[in-house]
């Protein structure tokens, strides 16, 4: 290498005074550069495709609908079971690379199941239990998916076999997985996992028989079960909802919506409300209407209406806060068209239309802001879409490492772990300090902790973003208004305001215990399962390491073409 350097200072020595040719030769040179430049030199940005639009990703090794699909950290998504006409009930997963834009087949579990739940549990593996496993038969049985090896291992059952039940992670780590039918007949009982000791224990019963309710984590930490039917054959969709409350195990009675619903679609909104949306009412049919629920009050109210009837739907919180609806409709009409609501002004409004239909479907949202959508009702097409937010075109994950980075890379990330005492913060300041101030527009970051506490009734974390002097080491918090967050699972911090990175400053991602007390410290795993996502509104910062590199090899290049003309005219 010493050698090539001096010989390409003696090069450089013997360059004759520039003449008007050489002038041609140095723009023929710089367009050649920029060609070069404009086709390889990567950028910080996941550059995605048109807003607003569907496009047709990699298609599926085995064409399916209802099963579940669940994103992983390390960003894939593992699509699992659910029905294939001419097959039956599949045990079979596959995995998607949002990479390569590809699917490939992973372990198959030990029993095949439809109709199931799943869950990604704190230590990253994947929990599934219950479902039908044929025409006739349920299952009460439960296994594990382990990303790192592929597999899948048989961990405890349930004491009642289920399905069309819902699974939520709550935060104290344990599952909770409440109603389904059991031989077509609605149950109230409801049951915990415990992923620590692989056991399930019945907890608190409902007040009200359930089955295909939907059920959602409130901010509270509380448990939104809502709608869905009471019985099987002479089926009667109901209106109810009631609250679980993990600290003491039981359910109680909150406000009713106000029209009867099943096979509908909720999700959890930025200011903590519920919104409900679709569905069957068996005296009105298929609808269009959607209510929100306000946990303060405990009672629902009307919003706009999607003015396209559809159930067996999908309902996802995008970055921006929008809800995207997408695919469904009723028995003998499918839609592709698809809504965005947005909270702000509790109105609907048409986006991009799939390019197929889809029901009983999943829909997943990916890391780089992109939706990704899997199966179908016919049970034979293996086609999957993905939908790009308009708007936004890129993202970025930084690892938290044990040497107190966020790192934009997992590869040389070693095991290791960060002690919280209580009523104490760790800041965690990007490896870079920016070479400008860089603004970030207001979105949602993604924090996810993966941590180890042994104290009983812990309070959670307090998650800020925001930038970092380290003249004096002062933090400036994006969001001066703490997001609350559990000792394990993933804290979405919402920034309505937007901040910026002062030039010189870094990247700073602060976690507090807001315990007064308590030991253990809070471990916070650095094992490549804890990380920071930045918003789709990312303006690309950190500039990557890799950049500059390719400028300086572009830059060689250049000279080198520079002086292969320069030697030929000279001839």
């Amino acid at each position: 290498m010493k050698n090539k350097i001096l010989h390409l200072k003696k090069v450089l020595t013997q360059l004759n005074p520039i003449r008007p040719r050489h002038i041609r030769l140095w723009v023929y040179s710089i367009v050649v550069l920029s060609l070069i430049t404009t086709i390889i030199i990567p950028t910080s940005k996941v550059m995605a495709g048109t807003p607003g639009t569907w496009s047709v990703t990699g298609s599926l090794n085995t064409g399916r609908y209802a099963q579940i699909a669940i994103l992983l950290p390390n960003g894939k998504v593992v699509v699992v079971g659910g029905y294939a006409n001419r097959i039956g009930c599949l045990s079979s997963a596959e995995l998607y690379n949002p990479d390569t834009g590809t699917w490939s087949v992973t372990g198959s579990m030990s029993t095949p199941r439809t109709n199931f739940a799943g869950v990604l549990l704190p230590n990253g593996k994947v929990l599934v239990c219950g479902g039908q496993i044929d025409n006739t038969n349920f299952t009460s049985s439960a296994e594990l998916y382990d990303p790192n090896t592929g597999t899948w291992s048989v961990t405890g059952s349930m004491s009642t076999a289920r399905e069309t039940h819902t699974a939520t992670l709550l935060p104290n780590g344990k599952v909770l997985v409440a109603g389904g039918n059991t031989d077509h007949t609605p149950q109230s009982s409801a049951e915990l996992y415990d992923p620590v000791t692989g056991k399930w224990s019945t907890t608190g019963n409902m007040n009200i028989i359930w089955g295909e309710h939907t059920a959602t984590l409130l901010e509270n930490g509380k448990v939104l079960a809502v709608g869905g039917i009471d019985r099987v054959g002479n089926t009667i969709s109901i209106s109810s909802a009631e609250l679980y409350d993990p600290a003491v195990g039981t359910w109680s009675v909150t406000g009713s919506m106000n029209t009867q619903r099943c096979g509908f679609a909720s999700v959890l909104l930025p200011n903590g409300k519920v919104l409900v949306c679709g569905g069957n009412n068996y005296d009105q049919g298929i609808l269009s209407s959607a209510e929100l629920y306000d946990p303060a009050t405990g009672t629902w109210s009307v919003t706009d209406s999607m003015n396209t009837t559809r159930l067996q739907h999908t309902a996802t919180l995008l970055p921006n806060g929008k809800v995207l609806v997408a695919g469904g409709g009723s028995e003998d009409t499918h839609t592709t068209l698809t809504k965005l609501y947005d909270p702000a002004t509790n109105s609907w409004s048409t986006t991009g239309s799939m390019n197929m239909y889809h029901a009983e479907h999943t829909a997943t949202l990916l890391h780089n802001g992109e939706v990704l959508v899997a199966g179908c009702g016919d049970g034979i097409s293996d086609t999957t879409e993905l939908y790009n937010l308009q708007g936004y075109t890129s993202q970025q994950i930084w690892y938290l490492d044990s040497t107190g980075h966020p790192v934009m890379e997992i590869n040389g990330i070693q095991s290791g772990e960060i002690g919280i005492p209580a009523n104490s913060a760790v800041i965690w300041l990007t490896d870079q300090s920016t070479n400008s101030d860089v603004t970030f527009m207001s979105g949602t970051w993604t924090v996810r902790l993966d941590t180890l506490c042994n104290r009983s009734g812990d309070v959670g974390l307090l998650a800020q973003v925001g930038d970092y002097n380290p003249d004096g080491g002062i933090f400036t918090p994006f969001n001066t208004t703490p997001e609350i967050g559990y000792y394990n699972g993933e804290i979405r911090i919402t920034i309505n305001t937007g901040g910026t990175v002062n030039k010189s400053h870094y990247l700073a991602l602060r976690i507090y215990d807001s315990a007064a007390s308590g030991t253990p410290p809070r471990r916070i795993i650095t094992d490549g399962s804890s990380y920071l996502i930045s918003p789709l509104s990312d303006p690309g910062y950190p500039l990557p390491e890799v950049l500059s590199g390719v400028l300086l090899g572009m830059g060689l290049v250049g000279f080198g073409i520079f002086m292969f003309v320069r030697r030929k005219l000279s001839a």
